[in-house]
This record gives structure tokens, sequence and C-alpha cells, in this order.
């Protein structure tokens, strides 16, 4: 396993996000999904199969400074450390 005790924050809740925190959970990373929808989040969780390392998602607006911070903050203590950040957040167009 390419990450095996490693640490990823991945933020969004799309198909490449959850993408993304499928492969880290294969090769063994704790992942924490963060996005803005829980429904969202959930179903991307209920896809990943549960071999790997763990998957936690939580409810975080990227676009929220203050909030990320928190996040990240809850994260290390949670985890000890981040070894991987993943935004693929985005801003809606107008």
């Amino acid at each position: 396993m390419l990450l095996d005790k490693k640490v990823a924050v991945v933020y969004g809740g799309g198909p490449i996000s959850g993408a993304v925190a499928g492969a880290f959970v294969r090769e063994g990373a704790a992942v924490f999904l963060a996005g803005r929808s829980a429904t969202k989040l959930d179903a991307i969780a209920r896809q990943i199969p549960s071999h790997g390392g763990p998957l936690e998602t939580t409810v975080v607006d990227a676009l929220n400074e203050r909030a990320v911070d928190e996040f990240v903050g809850t994260v290390v203590h949670r985890a000890g450390t981040v070894d991987i950040s993943f935004n693929l957040s985005r801003v809606g167009l107008v």
C-alpha cells in the first residue's frame, strides 16, 4: 500500500473527489472527506470499499476559511498530521 499510515484530506463532494478518496483509501490512507452536502458525502462513502484505510466524512464549506481551519485542526488532533490535501471544491458559475 503506497499510502499506508498517511492522512489525506479531500475537499469536494463530486464524483472525481470520490474517486480520489477511494484511491487513497485503497492505498491505505486514512481519508477525511469534506464537502458541503452530507447526502453527497454519504453517497460517496457508501461506494468506497471498506478495505484499506478508514474514511470519515464531514460537512465543511471549503470556501469558509474559518470552517476549514477548524476542520483541519480537528483532523490533526485526531490523526496527528495531514500528509495530503486535495481540493476539488468549486465555486458555482453564474
